[in-house]
């Protein structure tokens, strides 16, 4: 079996968990709605500020550029003649 395009298939990945992009996605979801929840109710602390901005940051990273691939997959822009 010859892979021409460079990816190893996903039935011969040794980390499946990493290959199920659906999980991912719902780890990242999960991570910025946790880390918003809890700056909010902790606002006051500096510390908890500085920490939880940067959870957020790190999960929200992910989301934006999956997003954009995804409109620009199913989402048709320009004029229909």
């Amino acid at each position: 079996m010859t892979n021409t395009d460079g990816f190893v298939p996903p039935h011969l990945s040794h980390v499946h968990i990493l290959s199920n992009h659906n999980i991912i996605f719902q780890i990242e979801v999960v991570g910025v709605l946790a880390s918003s929840i809890v700056l909010y109710f902790f606002h006051n602390d500096i510390s908890v500020l500085w920490v939880f901005c940067s959870a957020l940051g790190f999960f929200t990273g992910p989301i934006i550029p999956s997003a954009f691939a995804w409109a620009n997959r199913y989402i048709e822009v320009g004029i229909r003649r």
